[in-house]
């Protein structure tokens, strides 16, 4: 029998990453879409991943990438143009003749959301359901890899600064959601035109989690909520650092993306006060045989990454 093909974007992502580790262990031939043959794409294709390289908002080289496959993980990240880059894909999909799309959307995606990144996933769900290729998709709450960015405040001191508070979520890891879409594009006939809110284990609040990751860590931390704006700071520092000659002019592009992340994060912080990405499922373990893990667990598994200065 001939392998079917399916093409991976965010290859060197979190989700996309942990679905390839499960993809190459099954009787799929696997490709991956990558921005650059860097250290991390070659350690792909050593794992015997085909490398496609390219811009997924690039109409070639989707074009290009999606030639003679016939499912594909879609993902975009949290920066303007995703509606573009899903009519793109969907163009080139329904050309490359693709039959089946797994689409990472979000839990806040909703036609009156006030985020952009919000509405623009709202919208590229849409894109891909008018498209006539059979699509699911995956609408996760919070992810539990953001608290590895906690990692610089540790390092200064006891308290961690998060832009959500008021609200309850169960963080769900990347290793969970590339579970789900391995499971998914190995059985796509069990899973077309659905969507499944993605969730971790126990739903928690910003403070619990917190003092979760201190009793890992053995540490007494504390938590503030900041504003979204103040949480992007140093990620805006932290870009200037590593282009010391460059000026704010010539970072722009990278800038804005940050301010698009801020404005983000501005309004999903009311939709968390709200309840919006609380809640429990069994999804994970529904579609994978295996329950989503435990925060506890993702901390334990990812200490050098709090340790990280």
């Amino acid at each position: 029998m001939t392998k079917k093909n399916v093409l991976i974007t965010g290859a060197t992502g979190v989700t996309g990453g942990h679905a390839l580790k499960h993809l190459i262990r099954g009787d799929l031939h696997v490709r991956a879409l990558v921005r650059r043959k860097d250290d991390r794409a070659k350690a792909l294709e050593q794992m015997g991943v085909e490398i496609c390289t390219g811009d997924i908002s690039n109409s070639a080289d989707v074009g290009a990438a999606l030639s003679d496959v016939d499912r594909a993980y879609f993902v975009y990240p949290i920066r303007p143009g995703l509606v573009s880059a899903a009519e793109k894909f969907a163009e080139a999909a329904q050309a490359a003749g693709v039959q089946y799309i797994v689409n990472m959307s979000q839990i806040s995606a909703r036609q009156d959301a006030t985020s952009q990144a919000a509405l623009a996933h709202w919208l590229a769900e849409r894109v891909l359901d008018r498209s006539g290729i059979a699509v699911t998709h995956l609408r996760p709450t919070f992810f539990a890899e953001w608290m590895t960015r906690t990692a610089p405040m540790l390092a200064r001191g006891d308290t961690i600064y998060l832009p959500f508070g008021g609200g309850f979520h169960a963080p769900i890891t990347g290793a969970d959601q590339g579970r789900v879409i391995a499971a998914l594009l190995a059985s796509p006939d069990l899973h077309s035109g659905k969507t499944y809110t993605l969730v971790g284990r126990k739903e928690m609040a910003p403070e619990e989690m917190v003092t979760e990751l201190g009793k890992v860590l053995g540490r007494d931390l504390s938590f503030q909520q900041i504003s979204a704006t103040d949480f992007c700071v140093p990620i805006k520092q932290q870009i200037q650092t590593m282009h010391p000659d460059a000026s704010d002019a010539d970072l722009i592009g990278q800038l804005t993306e940050i301010d698009f992340l801020a404005q983000h994060l501005t309004e999903v912080a009311k939709d968390y006060a709200k309840g919006m990405f609380g809640g429990v499922n069994t999804t994970v373990e529904d579609v994978t045989g295996v329950p989503a893990q435990s925060l506890e667990a993702f901390y334990r598994e990812n200490l050098d990454m709090f340790r990280r200065p």
